[in-house]
């Protein structure tokens, strides 16, 4: 039973606390450096275009990260432990002060106050990002036009690329994360009448055709069957900004017709065809809903202030400012 008190009176200290802390804030300070995937490895499929794009980033570090769970850190094994500490302290250190809340001075009830509430915020929050978060994985903001996010039934008027903490809803963010290139292509016969361009063999002619490109998805493919003519539009990964390479090439055959570097406005001329590109450069935004974002962050400043403060009366020697810990070993007759 000793035993138990012992280590019960442990876990309501400062070394335990401040441990646990320095854990947490580690753990936050490994999301802003490593890449964090917008979902995680069970779904496969979105997972995994975004690690490809992700591997030019982690220097070969991906397979470590990968087995060790640090591109999902904030639901990986390493959080959920560190929180299940932080919740024994919790429990420890309210138990420790309702146990002697007539031998601790205001301020010593003040700094426990404080480390229990910055922790259950903490908690409260990441409960809320795990329950109700999400990411986006792909998103083009097309210049002059609205972020839209179609999963989510969303649209958003943006007024800048830059970082978005205010969209007018609470828990939504807006942050960089890449850019891209779109292209408006149109395309007319020898006579200027407007042709049709298919994307996909049972699609639905565009008289006004847009791609975009970009590190996810390099490249994309139309046709204009009636001329049997097939394109690819292929983003120049070492350009700045970026630019596309338009070839043509005949479907039977299969004879490359022209090749050409997509500028400001280019146009392709052809016997049978002119094809005008105009260019424009998309922005690849990362759209965060995370209710729980404000509680975390002033959970963990709050749980950081309390570290600090005992600590810092340790290091005076006030002891006529008992920490719970103290006051639960005396009580107990271990001191």
């Amino acid at each position: 039973m000793q035993t138990v008190e012992r280590v019960w009176g442990w876990l309501s200290g400062r070394t335990f606390l401040a441990g646990v802390v320095i854990v947490l804030a580690l753990i936050s300070l490994l999301t802003l450096l490593i890449p964090q995937a917008p979902v995680l490895p069970g779904e496969s499929a979105a997972f995994y275009r975004w690690l490809a794009e992700a591997r030019l980033l982690l220097n070969g570090y991906d397979e470590l990260l990968l087995r060790s769970g640090a591109l999902w850190l904030r639901s990986s094994l390493w959080m959920r432990v560190a929180l299940a500490a932080l919740v024994l302290a919790i429990a420890a250190r309210a138990d420790a002060l309702r146990a002697g809340w007539a031998m601790l001075p205001p301020r010593g009830r003040w700094r426990v106050l404080v480390s229990c509430g910055g922790g259950a915020l903490l908690i409260v929050g990441w409960v809320m990002q795990i329950s109700w978060g999400w990411q986006t994985v792909e998103t083009l903001s097309w210049p002059g036009e609205p972020l839209v996010i179609v999963e989510r039934g969303l649209t958003l008027p943006l007024s800048s690329r830059a970082l978005t903490l205010w969209t007018g809803r609470y828990g939504l963010y807006v942050l960089p994360h890449g850019d891209g290139l779109g292209l408006e292509i149109t395309a007319r016969d020898s006579d200027d009448n407007p042709l049709e361009l298919l994307t996909t063999s049972r699609g639905e002619g565009q008289q006004v055709l847009r791609l975009a490109l970009t590190n996810h998805t390099p490249d994309a493919y139309y046709a204009q069957p009636a001329m049997g003519l097939v394109f690819r539009a292929v983003l120049e990964p070492a350009a700045s900004p970026p630019q596309a390479l338009m070839q043509i090439y005949r479907v039977a055959s299969g004879e490359l017709v022209a090749e050409k570097l997509v500028e400001s406005s280019s146009l392709i001329l052809t016997e049978e065809m002119h094809l005008a590109m105009h260019p424009y450069p998309l922005w690849r935004p990362r759209v965060v809903y995370n209710p729980g974002a404000p509680l975390q962050g002033i959970g963990l400043t709050l749980l950081l202030l309390s570290v600090w403060l005992e600590l810092r009366s340790a290091a005076c020697s006030l002891d006529s400012e008992l920490t719970p810990a103290e006051i639960s070993t005396d009580v107990n007759g271990e001191q």
